[in-house]
């Protein structure tokens, strides 16, 4: 991350000496396509341990940590069941029951 740091302050110092300016008035870091859908179960493989939020076909929400995702796009989620408890259930829904998926950014 260092080096990624250290490549783009030079950039941004280059820029600046060439075009006269003192400072750049503002930076936008992002990473591009992380609010759209996922269009296959494959890349919902990819974010196992991280939390799945999802609208289904029929417009129930659903959230939950991924566990796993088998190559029938079967879904396994462990969700919050009781938060004064902190019980847990496993939910299943297959990735063809998902009008919606997205990952839960962290900040």
């Amino acid at each position: 991350m260092t080096s990624v740091n250290s490549v783009i302050s030079d950039i941004i110092d280059n820029y600046q000496q060439k075009n006269g300016l003192n400072e750049i008035s503002k930076l936008i870091v992002s990473s591009p396509g992380v609010d759209n859908n996922f269009k296959f179960a494959w890349q919902i493989k990819k974010h196992t341990g991280r939390e799945l939020i999802g609208i289904l076909n029929d417009g129930t929400e659903i959230s939950g940590k991924i566990l796993d995702v088998n190559n029938s796009g079967d879904i396994s989620l462990e969700r919050i069941k009781n938060k004064n408890k902190k019980e847990t259930e496993i939910i299943n829904v297959n990735f063809s029951d998902l009008k919606e998926s997205k990952i839960k950014l962290k900040f």
